[in-house]
């Protein structure tokens, strides 16, 4: 059996959900990079590091919410929300081969050249909520590009395991919840980076612009800029304009397909 240490960065509040109910696969972003699945890592710091965007950044599925019979007000104003934490399993990799699964190379790999254009390929659809066959995909972080919406960056290093189904859910074990510290501040960006979150904020609402004058104070400023980059702009926007005081998952990505 071959295991290894996979890590999930989140809030205090929705590891204890994990905890008590495991892993909800309805509940998890449907327009990411991969399509709509529970979202690893093998990298502590890197999950280290979202934990603190999730505990600044509170938004989640409300239907989850209305099935744990948990209201918006309770969420928002639990302590434990605003706890960043890690949740750690083992998973079984031999397990997790038996099942269909796509593994793509990283950009320092000879075969990356190969498969870079099926990599963009998936990730493009999957970001438009195309769906797959998959069971579990791992590969390299994409990157928002800043400047055109249909062109992606890699991270060299970033890497993320995406599980899709009960059956991927099941070669994890052992889970434990790690209670981590904020990132330091992040506050000299690049100011094309914040051009364009200002122009995604007055894309979504043109009359509002008195609420993001002063992006670089925003605890946006105070993420670290690899996390900044694996989003797109109008993600941030969106956090920024409804992140603080309501839940804005799913309307954020209704607001996307809409677009689209």
């Amino acid at each position: 059996m071959t295991v290894y240490k996979v890590f999930h960065g989140t809030n205090l509040f929705a590891a204890s959900l994990v905890q008590q109910y495991g892993v909800s696969l309805e509940a998890q972003r449907f327009l990411t990079d991969f399509g709509k699945g529970l979202y690893l890592t093998f990298n502590f710091n890197q999950a280290g590091r979202w934990a603190s965007v999730r505990a600044r950044n509170l938004q989640v599925s409300e239907e989850l919410l209305k099935k744990l019979g948990i209201g918006k007000k309770e969420y928002l104003h639990h302590p434990a929300a605003r706890i960043p934490a890690v949740i750690s399993w083992d998973i079984d990799l031999d397990m997790l081969s038996h099942l269909n699964g796509r593994i793509f190379p990283f950009p320092d790999q000879p075969s990356w050249k190969k498969e870079k254009a099926v990599w963009e390929d998936l990730v493009l659809k999957c970001r438009k909520g195309h769906s797959h066959s998959y069971d579990f995909v791992y590969g390299p972080v994409a990157g928002g590009h800043f400047e055109h919406e249909e062109k992606l960056t890699v991270s060299k290093k970033k890497d993320q395991l995406s599980l899709h189904c009960e059956q991927a859910i099941q070669c994890l074990s052992n889970m434990k919840v790690i209670p981590v510290l904020f990132d330091q501040d992040y506050r000299k960006h690049e100011p094309e980076l914040w051009r364009r979150i200002q122009v995604a904020c007055l894309e979504i609402q043109p009359n509002r612009l008195h609420r993001i004058r002063s992006l670089s104070d925003s605890w946006i400023s105070s993420i670290h800029p690899s996390m900044l980059r694996s989003e797109s702009p109008y993600y941030w926007a969106f956090s920024l304009l409804y992140g603080t005081n309501t839940l804005w998952h799913d309307q954020y990505e209704t607001w996307l397909m809409e677009k689209r």
